[in-house]
Parts: C-alpha cells; structure tokens; sequence
C-alpha cells in the first residue's frame, strides 16, 4: 500500500472574520438569486457562479460598493452550484446555491 502523500492546500479560501457578510437569497432558487453585502461591495470584485466541478457558468464584475446585485440562472440545468467571490487576487467561497 501506497503512503499518503499531502499536497498542500488545495481548497478556496473561506471568508475572514472580518469580511464583509454576503447574503444570497432565495435558496433554492427556480428563476434568480439576490447577492447583498452588509457593507457594500470591495474594489476589485467578481462573482462567479460555478458548477460542482469548478466550471464558471457566470461571472459578473460587482461595482465598488454595491449592497445589492441580481442575476437570473433560470437558464442552468437544476443541480448543487457554487457562488464564489474575488476579491482583488484572492478567492473566497461563498455559498452553496440549489437550482430547482
């Protein structure tokens, strides 16, 4: 039998403490979901909506700021998805989204 091997990090950051709070609502969702920061959007944001293998079936640039974005995946397949967020050169999970 083969030893274990660690290959170091390989998983997506998860949001620090004092990150701003993301919301994403409804979820599940059948049609579109509502991204809102509690303290307004970073500079340099992106928001990606990924499928459980890490492909990008959306990715919106989130103006500085913004409390609020919408966006309609009322054309993704039902299924698990990631929303994941960039911030600058760093790369935070968000959330699980479920399309009904």
């Amino acid at each position: 039998m083969v030893p274990p091997v660690s290959c170091g990090r390989v998983s997506i950051e998860e949001f620090p403490d004092n990150y701003s709070q993301v919301k994403i609502f409804p979820n599940p969702t059948t049609g579109e979901i509502t991204i809102e920061w509690m303290d307004g959007a970073p500079r340099d944001t992106r928001l990606f909506i990924t499928d459980q293998m890490g492909h990008r079936l959306r990715s919106i640039v989130v103006p500085y700021g913004e409390k609020s974005l919408m966006t309609i995946v009322d054309d993704i397949p039902s299924g698990l998805y990631y929303v994941k967020i960039q911030s600058g050169n760093r790369l935070f999970t968000v959330a699980k989204l479920v399309k009904e």
